[in-house]
């Protein structure tokens, strides 16, 4: 995940109100990710549950 702006072929979807960008070469990795708001340490992040990174 990264903070930048979405590019040209980037897929952009709102989840649960929060737009995300999709690059394709990592949208078959995310078929079975679901993104979950968690709070620690009285911070709040997202977290991709379900999620195992794969080398290219």
């Amino acid at each position: 995940m990264g903070l930048e702006a979405p590019t040209d072929e980037d897929t952009v979807k709102t989840i649960e109100g929060i737009e995300v960008a999709i690059h394709p070469d990592i949208a078959p990795q995310l078929t079975e990710v679901t993104i979950h708001a968690e709070e620690e340490n009285g911070e709040l992040g997202l977290v991709l549950v379900g999620y195992s990174p794969k080398s290219c």
